[in-house]
């Protein structure tokens, strides 16, 4: 299923504006466009919302979840140049809270 920005940031419960400036931070790298430039989020984009979310409460830097999202987009052996860093206690963290 295709969600608009609208139906996606009522799914998450946030403003749809809030999705948006995720995309300008160049957050959503994941997310498809139409030909008409329309983003287009599915099923797996809220997963990966969920957890940009999370990490964004836990107080992750804008610029370390870009760092996180661009690694993980090339594949799981860069990704665990993150788990040195603190973001690995971070991601435990949201885990955590999405389980509770």
């Amino acid at each position: 299923m295709i969600y608009t920005v609208g139906e996606m940031a009522q799914k998450l419960g946030v403003p749809a504006s809030t999705l948006r400036y995720y995309d300008k931070e160049e957050l959503l790298p994941f997310v498809e466009r139409s030909s008409g430039g329309i983003r287009m989020f599915r099923e797996t984009d809220f997963e990966w919302l969920q957890v940009i979310r999370c990490m964004k409460k836990a107080g992750m830097s804008i610029k370390d979840i870009r760092q996180y999202i661009e690694l993980s987009m090339q594949g799981a052996e860069l990704r665990s140049l993150m788990y040195e860093k603190r973001s690995y206690s971070v991601f435990q963290s949201c885990k955590v809270v999405n389980f509770q």
